[in-house]
């Protein structure tokens, strides 16, 4: 093998290394895109169960107001 042979072997393999390097690259970028939708997807999940929350207890006043009325009644006709 000639050192001019040698010195294109090492170069490839740098290539190789770059290549791989590169690859890595790609494969952080997609994982952290996964990250990112995943984290948009619990938000949003977070923010149904907000908004779950608020409607069920806005049906829980409505009972209340519409227990403590018959209540009223019941006393009325005592």
């Amino acid at each position: 093998m000639t050192p001019y042979d040698r010195v294109e072997k090492e170069k490839e393999k740098e290539k190789e290394k770059e290549k791989e390097k590169e690859k890595e690259k790609e494969k952080e970028k997609e994982k952290e895109k996964e990250i990112e939708e995943l984290r948009q997807r619990l938000k949003k999940l977070i923010n149904i169960h907000a908004s779950e929350r608020a409607e069920l207890a806005d049906k829980i006043s409505c009972l209340l107001k519409e227990n403590e009325a018959l209540n009223k009644l019941l006393e009325m006709k005592k």
